[in-house]
């Protein structure tokens, strides 16, 4: 009875850590949808030939290295979920899409929507070949190697 009340609260810790994820990512990308570049006059008089940072080119590199991050992040945790067979693999894997969504609105938020569902078409199988990948280390890992090979 214990362990099924550790695995409940387990669920609902990475549910509600999936929600958060999920709000974050979109709001970045709609926030990235909806900057403009924001030179006010005073500013650029005063900053004349210099070099800025505050432009809509800056943010959505900002954005995409953010976005980037978090793959990375949920990425290891779905392929951790599926080694270990454990229930979080559904709900992680879709954190994940809605990473990669975020970042192919990104890409349309440049490229326009036929680049961002092209990317959206790329990234999703880069993900599905890299599980793939990992699933076959894993049954390798598995099998039991001569002493020899063994490093």
């Amino acid at each position: 009875m214990n362990n099924e009340n550790n695995k409940g609260s387990k669920v609902a810790v990475v549910a509600v850590v999936t929600a958060v994820i999920g709000l974050l990512v979109g709001f970045g990308a709609a926030k990235a949808m909806d900057m403009g570049d924001n030179n006010n006059s005073s500013n650029s008089s005063q900053n004349a030939g210099a070099p800025t940072t505050d432009t809509k080119a800056a943010s959505l590199r900002v954005l995409l290295n953010n976005l980037n991050g978090q793959h990375a992040d949920v990425a290891s945790g779905v392929l951790r979920a599926g080694f270990d067979e454990s229930p979080m693999f559904d709900p992680s894997a879709k954190a994940l899409d809605v990473n990669s969504v975020a970042l192919s609105k990104s890409v349309g938020a440049v490229y326009g929507p036929e680049a961002e569902a092209k990317f959206l078409e790329i990234w999703r199988s880069h993900i599905t070949f890299f599980v793939k990948y990992a699933a076959a280390l894993e049954q390798v890992t598995k099998l039991k190697w001569p002493s020899k090979y063994k490093t």
